[in-house]
């Protein structure tokens, strides 16, 4: 049995997406666990760390420190992009020399494997996409749309200082519509999402950048309308059913949000109908048994 340790933060999105995808690896003769990246730990630890586990697997910006600091042979370590600011600040501190010393190098979306060639890195990165459990989010589609849900931060910063979640556009929008109500996550914990979208009727992403972005399929599986930005997944299948892309620029994006949210709270019929659409595609996309195997080859020896 091959065995891998996932080297993250347990918690968010990162907590959300490995503890799903430990339990898609086990059946696959992959015992695969998770380490929190935000406790301590003494050296001596990471010694019998490394006597057990073959593989351990976190972002291109952590390697240096799993090698430098708890002497991890980066012959073992995997580096798995995330998002942009994963792939920039190793780029930038540690250069190529970094991507090609790891055992390998992998993307969780296409988005991000272009990017990653944009940013000049010379490996080609494998691509082995995030997914979700479709059952665990799965509910009825709502009646009618009343609530309109914000997945993740409201605010966000990349790697250049940009900030990239632009949240006060959609709580903008929302203020100028009678009888539309705007739900966020709060401080939720990521178990609790799947009740979330049974509280929301529709989700909005408004980023300028996301790799995947796990809201947005959390909230397809949900049944939920989804409305965003060409960013991640939802910009490599909006037009393929996944939501409703709407533009980029600020300005056009929030006029364009208001005249959607306004033709589906006044027309039922077609909420419904297209919220089954989307749940559909993501039955049909979104499930971790449509992507299982890319993250098997990944800890394949080869």
């Amino acid at each position: 049995m091959i065995k891998v340790l996932f080297f993250f933060e347990n918690a968010w999105a990162f907590g959300s997406i490995h503890n799903a995808l430990a339990k898609e690896l086990y059946p696959y003769e992959i015992h695969a666990d998770i380490i929190d990246w935000a406790s301590h730990y003494v050296l001596e630890e990471f010694d019998l760390l490394n006597s057990v586990y073959d593989y351990f697997v976190t972002i291109p910006s952590v390697v240096m420190h799993l090698h430098r600091n708890c002497d991890i042979p980066m012959e073992k370590i995997i580096a798995v992009g995330h998002g942009q600011i994963d792939i920039l600040k190793a780029l930038q501190e540690h250069g190529n020399e970094l991507f090609d010393s790891v055992k390998k190098y992998s993307v969780i979306s296409q988005t991000l494997k272009d990017k990653s060639i944009e940013f000049g890195v010379k490996r080609m990165p494998e691509v082995a996409k995030t997914a979700v459990h479709f059952d665990m989010f799965y509910s009825k589609p709502a009646d009618s749309l009343k609530t309109i849900g914000y997945g993740g931060a409201i605010e966000a910063y990349d790697y250049y200082g940009n900030e990239i979640k632009r949240g006060n556009l959609v709580e903008n929008v929302v203020n100028q519509i009678d009888g539309i109500d705007l739900k966020t996550t709060g401080k939720y914990n990521n178990y609790c999402m799947p009740g979330y979208y049974k509280t929301i009727d529709g989700l909005v992403v408004s980023s300028t950048q996301e790799a995947g972005c796990l809201p947005a399929l959390e909230a397809a599986c949900a049944g939920r309308l989804v409305m965003g930005t060409p960013v991640g997944f939802l910009g490599e299948d909006g037009e393929k059913g996944s939501g409703i892309l709407l533009p980029m620029e600020a300005e056009s994006f929030q006029k364009n949000l208001k005249e959607t949210i306004e033709m589906y709270k006044d027309n039922s019929q077609l909420y419904k109908s297209k919220c089954e659409e989307i749940q559909t595609f993501a039955r049909e996309n979104y499930d971790w048994k449509h992507v299982i195997n890319e993250w098997v080859q990944l800890f394949s020896d080869n």
